[in-house]
């Protein structure tokens, strides 16, 4: 966030959301990347493809993929399918947020494709999918 003007500006989305925040602010557009670090596209993107996949429509999308014969890993709620590596599996967006660069990561190392799940893109879930779209490429 920069506070530096008369209108706090979000630059990028955080774990302090924009909700608990107790002033009013601005989504950041016409901003300067620059003032915020991070906010490059690349700085979250893995070695490997990322794709994003509706709730409850994760696993099949690696099925999918893996069908094809490529090395697939899904971070989901749900369990992953054979052959699908999973890589992680969470709870809930605060669980996702908590381990998202540590299985962004593991994944590079162990496949070609992760499938990540996506959240509800509401208080932490904003930040969350952000960093998601980024790692994706979107």
């Amino acid at each position: 966030m920069d506070a530096r003007g008369d209108v706090a500006v979000i630059l990028r989305e955080g774990s302090v959301t924009r909700e608990e925040l107790a002033v009013p602010v601005h989504d950041g557009t016409g901003a300067s990347l620059a003032a915020s670090p991070g906010t490059r596209h690349a700085h979250y993107r893995p070695a490997c493809r990322v794709e994003l996949a509706a709730p409850g429509r994760a696993a099949a999308r690696a099925s999918a993929l893996a069908a094809g014969g490529t090395r697939v890993g899904l971070v989901a709620t749900e369990a992953a399918p054979d052959p699908v590596v999973e890589i992680a599996r969470f709870r809930d967006t605060e669980e996702l947020a908590a381990g998202l660069y540590a299985w962004l990561r593991a994944a590079e190392e162990a496949v070609d494709v992760l499938v990540v799940e996506e959240v509800a893109p509401h208080g932490l879930g904003r930040a969350v999918m952000d960093r998601l779209r980024r790692a994706a490429g979107a």
